[in-house]
């Protein structure tokens, strides 16, 4: 997962459980203080519903007894201007020292009373009740809040205190994404530079504009890439003095054997003198490949700017000698083959290729410069396996000399170079054959 998500998530799921756990907190000190505030209200009523129920009471008893006892007396005109203004929001009810209901509110019906008696302020479940109890009369006065309305409150101010969080966690994400990108963005310029480091690119990565924290590691990697140019220089001067040293004593050998070839007489001698010859052609042609391969590891680097090569072609066309004959051309292009590739690593790849189709191939080769920027290199012959054909000393099935490292070789320059190696057998188009194609960079 990238730093950028990993901000993302981690900070907005903070957020997200700070907020949480903080609507937890004040929804139970809301809960806690709107029953503090309920039952205040509940003790108020009763004090002030009491009087008028004694008084209630007290006038329908002088004026008819016998119809207080059959049920609950009637509201007189106070009670009632009193319980339609508490109607939906205070229920009531007045009960005899016996437990019969003397008095109650038109809605009392659609509640349901605690039992108990006990004075004061009570939680039965959600509802809450306060009671008050009349020494003289004997009466008992409960008074509750429909439990509608306080569930409702508190669903409100949780709602109230939930709502800015679905809207803070898309903000707080684009908040932070914004942020990360910016500090991120450093990171990502710095991990981008190193990443395009390599064979052909070893310029240094450290840049004034990085921050501090990423100087020292963009400065390691300077050093190390300092080391590693001069590890590669000095391999290339390796292989340039390699190539000077062992080429003039292996062409003054092959030439000294081809000397005692012409002088000695045919038989036996003359046979062994030129299975020499022979040997040190094959020697000639490895070590010419060896340090071909030498090269292509040391990889100096990409030019910066297109280089024509139309020319290396025909050069390389030229040096072919006998097998130039062999070799059919034909340029798609129709315009210079420009190319960003060091001429020397594209005549590498052009030979060896040519090379391996005249040496392995049978009757003419085509050589087809595609509109598309490619280099096509088709020889007819068998059907030939392609797995580990580029692999070093990988041969396929044939007798033919070689050291197995030309397409090796092709390959590695080739990606080095910024392009790549395509390998087909069947040739395109064709029942047999093999084809080598260059993408170039």
């Amino acid at each position: 997962m990238s730093m950028t998500r990993s901000l993302i998530l981690g900070l907005t799921l903070a957020l997200a459980v700070v907020w949480l756990a903080a609507t937890g907190i004040v929804r139970t000190v809301f809960v806690h203080e709107i029953d503090e505030i309920i039952g205040d209200t509940l003790a108020k009523s009763a004090y002030r519903i009491m009087p008028l129920v004694i008084h209630a009471v007290s006038t329908q008893d002088k004026g008819d007894s016998e119809e207080s006892d059959d049920g609950p007396v009637e509201l007189d005109d106070d009670l009632v201007h009193l319980n339609f203004g508490l109607d939906g929001f205070l229920a009531f009810q007045v009960s005899a020292p016996d437990g019969r209901v003397m008095l109650q509110s038109h809605d009392a019906a659609l509640y349901a009373f605690p039992d108990m008696h006990r004075p004061g302020l009570n939680h039965s479940g959600d509802l809450i009740s306060f009671t008050l109890a009349d020494r003289p009369s004997g009466l008992t006065l409960t008074v509750i809040e429909p439990e509608g309305h306080r569930a409702e409150a508190i669903r409100e101010a949780t709602m109230a205190m939930l709502l800015p969080l679905a809207l803070m966690i898309p903000l707080m994400a684009g908040a932070v994404l914004w942020l990360a990108r910016r500090a991120v963005g450093p990171v990502q310029d710095l991990r981008q530079s190193i990443a395009t480091r390599g064979g052909q690119n070893l310029t240094p990565v450290d840049d004034p504009g990085l921050p501090s924290e990423l100087r020292a590691i963009a400065q390691s990697v300077d050093r190390l890439l300092d080391r590693l140019r001069g590890a590669m220089a000095a391999e290339r001067v390796f292989a340039a003095n390699a190539a000077h040293e062992m080429r003039t004593p292996i062409a003054g050998a092959l030439a000294q054997t081809q000397r005692l070839i012409a002088e000695l007489p045919a038989g036996a001698g003359r046979d062994r003198a030129t299975e020499v010859e022979g040997t040190l052609h094959r020697l000639g042609r490895l070590t010419e490949k060896l340090l071909q391969l030498s090269r292509a590891e040391a990889a100096g680097g990409v030019p910066a700017q297109r280089q024509n090569m139309s020319p290396v072609v025909d050069m390389v066309l030229r040096d072919l000698g006998a097998g130039r004959g062999r070799v059919s051309v034909s340029d798609q292009l129709n315009q210079d083959l420009m190319v960003t590739m060091d001429a020397d690593d594209f005549a590498i790849c052009l030979r060896n290729l040519l090379e391996n189709a005249l040496l392995h191939g049978v009757g003419a080769v085509d050589l087809v410069i595609g509109a598309d920027w490619t280099v096509h290199v088709i020889n007819g012959g068998p059907v030939v396996p392609l797995d580990g054909l580029t692999d070093r000393f990988a041969r396929g099935d044939t007798r033919a000399d070689g050291a197995g490292l030309g397409l090796a070789i092709v390959d590695m320059v080739m990606r080095q170079a910024g392009g790549a190696l395509d390998l087909a057998s069947p040739a395109t188009g064709r029942g047999d054959g093999f084809e080598a194609v260059l993408r170039l960079p």
